[in-house]
Formats: structure tokens, sequence, C-alpha cells
């Protein structure tokens, strides 16, 4: 009896130093001091740009926006590198809906070098969210720009011209990098982009995507950066995703590029509290650190030729393992291989039998299902308790990141009510065997969906199928070394990106997070026999108090307060054909702020600003307020072949950020003279306009054009707001909240 305790003792306990050891992984670096030496990052003197970065929200066309601009040319232009703004209109087609422009006022600083081969890019944007100061999401970048570009200045110069650009209306659609790939005249004198950006408020910077044919720049990236993350699924996972950032803009471009950004702390992404008070320092330094040792590695490379076969790569322990994508169909097959010869091996040596194999599959299936159900409910009742959760993206309240041991738990709960079969019917490899049938099957499925992504399944196959049949040369693999063995590449390469997944898609899609325990699981039940063989429900009881504290600590820790504070979304539309004005809240659930100005429990449609939208909103009767509005000035006006072309001057009213023109017949053709694809139709949503306006170009059949003009102003204003938000509410992020929107129709 005392062996089994010793025995199950050692067993827990090295699974979780491997499990620490994996996740270290993930740890940031302490932040180095303002004088720490002056050739390397200081998160502290970057610190001292982000404050006047993060001051005030700073989107497009504000008072904060021209500050954060001026400051960045100033700084530049201080530190002696050739700096311009480029005055540009980016432009996006919405298929056959529209088109999304803006007068985009980039930032380019140049600093020369020695010998250029071709010049490197350092990307990150200026412009925030409305309601944000930006302090993460991409103040950061801006402010480890600003660090590294100093640093730059007091060494030797490096051999290739290095640009630093910083983009504006990133966030409304990616269109200052849009307008600098469609109009900046040297685009072919770059030959590397790296882009910097953020989701979040904390964590590591993690490498998530790459171009096209990115053999080069991968090996080139792992010899720049001190352990660099960077892992090929990874990038896998984030095409499938709607996401985008202005690295998108360049890869249809020859520049090859690596795109890095840092993602926990959801909760604080576009809101009010992304000040620089609250960004983790630890990240600020991560993120300078990876920028400047590639500015250094890249600045000093040849730069002309950066492609060459995509590769296939991941970190672990703080390398990163590269090797060509041409090798991965040969490796799948040597996975098959040697678990087909580990099946028979083990069989011949009386360690499985092919009918226990089966068994162990069915088992594996229905610990799939019962697990994934067991996450949804618990996902469910999570939501359920805390409808102030649905305020915040993705559900992800400050605590979020508690409810991993959750879907963890859910898994253990699981292989618990079916453990009496896993460990007493069958042998914990006969278990394992026939899960492995399973994820040979879902390394075919992910090679055919996410080409370079099927190595998490088959690079930890090929090391353990090896493991065993070594371990289980003279002895059964029970009673061998195997079951420690064979955790410790799946621990070190799984449990980052059950974390990752976690952090990404939280309450929205828990399933993700719930694959990578799922799929570790078969590699742990032969370790964790040991403690089935104390007590048969311990894998049980051990999920049941993983959920049971999880979801008691999230309940703890899931109210608003003056440090977390809820976020709360009202905005105000005002009709001008009718004189009528309204309250409109977007959010799933009516709060107590939101209450005061909206008492109606119905919701309805926003017809009164857009007459063909569907969504439902919270609404309610306001003061109509008339502001001064802009105006659309027909410069010209003629018929050829019964279609108007119609020339118009788009001025902005007062504090406008963005307009929309709808058209009831006719297309965009031309904005700001760049044209409109054919398909993109009747919508324009203009943003950043000019007090001297813009010009569109119409084109229609009909003799009077009838268009609904809306203008949008992202501050409520203040005569209006009767009711102060509670010391622990903030405004909620996006452009439907603490925004006026004023809707005219117009007859042209």
């Amino acid at each position: 009896m005392k062996r089994k305790y010793l025995l199950a003792g050692i067993s827990f306990a090295f699974l979780i130093i491997v499990t620490l050891i994996s996740f270290n992984q993930l740890s940031t670096p302490a932040p180095a001091l303002p004088g720490y030496t002056p050739d390397s990052y200081s998160a502290y003197r970057a610190l001292e740009h982000l404050k006047f970065i993060a001051k005030e929200p700073h989107s497009e066309n504000t008072t904060g926006h021209k500050h954060v601009r001026n400051y960045i040319y100033d700084q530049c232009k201080k530190l002696g590198l050739e700096t311009k703004v480029l005055s540009q209109t980016g432009l996006r087609s919405w298929g056959r809906r529209g088109v999304r422009a803006g007068k985009a006022m980039n930032v380019l600083a140049k600093l020369k070098g020695t010998d250029n081969t071709k010049a490197l890019l350092v990307m990150g944007h200026y412009d925030s969210q409305p309601n944000t100061p930006g302090a993460s999401d991409d103040g950061a970048s801006i402010a480890s720009m600003l660090e590294t570009m100093e640093l730059l200045t007091k060494q030797d110069p490096l051999k290739n011209d290095i640009y630093f650009l910083m983009t504006d209306l990133e966030e409304v659609g990616l269109l200052g990098a849009e307008a600098f790939v469609h109009s900046y005249p040297e685009l072919d004198d770059i030959g590397m982009l790296i882009n910097f950006d953020a989701r979040g408020n904390t964590g590591i910077n993690f490498t998530f995507e790459t171009t096209s044919e990115n053999g080069w720049i991968i090996r080139e990236f792992s010899k720049a950066a001190d352990k660099p993350m960077a892992n090929a699924l990874a990038y896998e996972i984030y095409k499938l995703m709607p996401n985008g950032s202005d690295f998108t803009e360049f890869k249809d471009t020859s520049i090859s590029g690596l795109n890095s950004a840092f993602i926990e702390g959801y909760a604080y992404y576009h809101s009010p509290a992304d000040t620089w008070q609250n960004i983790d320092l630890s990240t600020l330094q991560h993120q300078g650190d990876l920028m400047w040792q590639m500015v250094n590695h890249f600045g000093k490379a040849d730069l002309t030729n950066t492609k060459e076969e995509d590769a296939i790569f991941f970190s672990i322990l703080g390398q990163l393992i590269i090797y060509p994508a041409s090798l991965d169909w040969p490796l799948i097959i040597v996975a098959i291989i040697l678990f087909a010869m580990t099946l028979m091996f083990l069989k011949k040596n009386g360690s499985v039998q092919l009918i226990g194999s089966l068994k162990g599959l069915g088992l594996y299936l229905l610990i799939i299902l019962f697990s994934l159900g067991l996450v949804w409910a618990f996902n469910a009742l999570i939501l359920w308790m805390n409808p102030n959760y649905s305020s915040f993206y993705g559900n992800n309240f400050y605590n979020s990141n508690i409810y991993i041991w959750t879907v963890i738990g859910a898994c253990l709960m699981a292989l618990g009510v079916f453990s009496k079969f896993v460990f007493q019917k069958i042998s914990t490899f006969e278990f394992l065997l026939g899960a492995l049938f399973i994820q040979i099957i879902l390394i075919i499925v992910l090679k055919i969906f996410v080409p370079t992504g099927a190595f998490i399944l088959y690079v930890p196959l090929i090391v353990n199928s090896i493991i065993i049949l070594l371990s289980c040369l003279k002895q059964k693999a029970e009673d061998s070394n195997a079951p420690f063995l064979i955790i410790v590449v799946p621990l070190l390469l799984w449990v980052p990106f059950v974390y990752f997944l976690f952090v990404v898609f939280s309450f929205s899609i828990p399933y993700a997070c719930a694959f990578f325990v799922l799929i570790l699981i078969p590699y742990l039940v032969p370790l964790m026999k040991c403690w089935a063989q104390l007590n048969t429900y311990s894998i049980l009881i051990l999920g049941v108090f993983m959920v049971a504290l999880s979801l008691a600590i999230g309940q703890l820790t899931s109210s608003p307060s003056d440090e977390y504070p809820q976020q709360t979304s009202l905005f105000y539309g005002l009709d001008l054909d009718k004189n009528q004005a309204f309250w409109f809240s977007r959010q799933e659930n009516k709060d107590e702020f939101v209450s005061q100005y909206i008492s109606s429990d119905e919701q309805g449609d926003i017809n009164e600003i857009y007459p063909a939208a569907t969504a439902k909103y919270w609404k309610e009767k306001a003061p109509a307020i008339i502001p001064k509005t802009g105006h659309i000035e027909v410069i010209s006006d003629t018929t050829i072949n019964d279609i108007r072309n119609l020339e118009l001057r788009i001025t902005p009213g007062k504090g406008v950020t963005s307009f929309e023109l709808i058209l009831e017949e006719g297309s965009i053709s031309k904005v700001d003279n760049r044209e409109v694809k054919s398909d993109s139709g009747f919508y324009l949503n203009y943003f950043g306009p000019q007090s001297t306006g813009c010009s569109v170009i119409v084109k229609t059949s009909a003799d009077k054009l009838r268009a609904t003009f809306i203008e949008s102003k992202m501050v409520i204003d203040k005569s209006l707001f009767i009711h102060d938000l509670p010391s622990d509410y903030i405004l909620a992020p996006g452009y439907m909240s603490n925004n006026m929107l004023i809707k005219q129709t117009i007859v042209l």
C-alpha cells in the first residue's frame, strides 16, 4: 500500500513539474529599468511615450488623434529621422454592398542604412477605437517603435534602411495600410515587414502570422529572437478567423513579413480601461525586446531574396523547431507506420489485445462526447449566472481565465465517469492505442483543412511510438517507464495551446480549448492508473474539485468594481426628417445605467436611423438637439446613355468623425478619385473626413436620386447625459457606444 501511495505521489508531482515547465514558456521578462544599459530596450522609457499616446481616446478626426500624430512626428524629427505625414485615401470594397473609405494620415519615418539591400519596415497603428485611450492597442507598439528608433540612433548604423510606419485608420478597416500599399511609390524597395498589434493588455508577444513562402523568414526569426514563440497551427487557425490587421494588406505584395501580438486581458480590448496604468510592463518589455532583436537582425541581413518553401514550425522550451512543409506527408506516413509497429509489438509482448484497443477507441469517443456535453452545460451555466458578462467582447469578464479550470475539470470528470472501464476492463495502453487511432484520422483531417497544422498531432505520435517501443523491449508497457516518458512532449507542446485557445475563444468556443485537453488525456491515462489504483473515483473527484473551485472563485470575482468596471452601451440617434431623437442600446441585457435612459422592456428595430436594419435594440425617445450638419454639393451632373454621373463634394458637420451615404438606386464609382469595383454598390462609409470634404462620383438612372446621409460623432453631447455613469461602470467599446448618429434624407 505504501508503494502505491508513493507511486501516485511521484506521478502527480512529475505531472505538475512538467506542466509548470511547459507553462513557463509563456512567461514574460521583468521590465528593464530606464538606465539599465543604453543599448537595450527599456519598458520604463517606452512607458513615458505611452503616457502621452494613451492620455485620451484618439480615434479618427478627433483632437486626441491630431495630438498623437503630432507627438509621433515631433519625436521622429527630434531623433533625426526623415519623417513625413502621408495624406492618402484608403479604400476597401464590401462585395456588392458598398465601399469603406477614409482619409488616412500615416506617419512614415526613415533611418538610412550603410549599404541597403532592401528596406525593413516596422509597423504599428496609432489610431484608437472611439472610447479607449488605446494603451495596448496599439499605443504600446508605437511607444516601442519610438524607443527602438532612439536606440538605433545611439548605435552604429545598420546595413539596411529602416522604415517605421505608424498607420492611421486601422480600427475602421485597415484603411491606412491599404492606402500605403496602394499609393506609396517606393513599395518595391521594401523587402521585409514586421507588424505589432494587440487584443488585450498582458501576456507574451506571440508571432502568429507570416506571409507565404515563409521558410527563410522563419529560420531568420529563430536566429533573431530570444526564445521565439511562433506556431504554424496558430497561423492556420488565424487564417480561418474573420479577423485582420494592417499586416493583411501586405500579403498580396512581394514583401515577406511576420505579425506579432499579445492577446491576454481581453476584457481591456478597446475598452476605456485600456490605459497606460493597466498595461503589463513585462508585456511591454517583451514586445520591445522582440522588436529590438528583429530590427537589429533583419537590419543587417540581405533582404533581396526572402522567399523559400513554406515551413512547419513550433516553439518548445524556448527553441523554434523548423522543417520544410514538403516533409509533412512523409512524416505523417512515418507516424502511421510507427503506430502500426507499436500496436503489433505490444500485442506480441502481451501488453495489449486488439479487442481491448477497439474497446479503448469506443470509450475514447464516449469520453469526447460526454466532455463536450459537460463543457457546453458549464459554459451555459456560467453565462446564465453572470448576465453582466454579455456586455464584454466574447463574454470575457476580467476573471475569465479562471474558467479554464472548468473546461479542464469537465474533461477529467468525463474520464472519471468511465474510469472503471478504462482502468479495470481494459489496459491503459489499449485505451491509448484506441484513442491514437482516432487521432490518426484527425491528423489526415487537419492536413486537408489546415495544411501546415497536422504536426500538432503527428510529432507527439512519432516521438511516443519510439519511446514505447524502446521502453517495452524487455517488459510489458504498464510495467515500464513509458507512462512517465510519453507525457513529456504532449505537455510541452499542448499546454500552451490549451491556454491560448481558451484566451482567444473562451466562452464563445470553449470546445477549442477542450480539444487539446481531450487529445492529451490518452497520453495521461497510463500515468493516472497510479491514482485509480488508490481510488476508482479519484479522477472524477479531481475533475469535480476543479470545476467547483473555478466556479466558486469565478462567482466571488464576477461583480463589477471601481478596479474592474462594468461595460455599458448607449448611443443617440437623431432623425432630422421627422425631428425625432432616440436612445439606443445594443447590449443583450439592460443594466442600471441604460435603464435610466430606456425604461421600455421591449426591443425594436433601428429603422429611424437605418431604414433597412433588422437587428433589435433597446430604444426610447430622447430630447432632440438639432446640430449644424454637413452638406452635399453637386459639382457636376452629366447624363450619358441615360446614366447620370453625379460628382459630389461631401463636407462634414462640426465634430463629425465619419459619415455614411446610402443610395436608394445607383452605385458609388469613385471616392477621392479612387476607382471603386464595379460590383461594389450603393453604400459608402467614409472615415476621417477633412474640413474641405471629400469627392464622390455616383452613377444612377434615377431622375431624382434619394439617399440617406448619416453623420457620426463619437461623443454624445454632454447636455444629453442627465445621469452620470456609476463609479464602477465604463462605456463599452465600439462604434455604437457613446455615439451620436444624425440622419437625413437627401434628394439629388
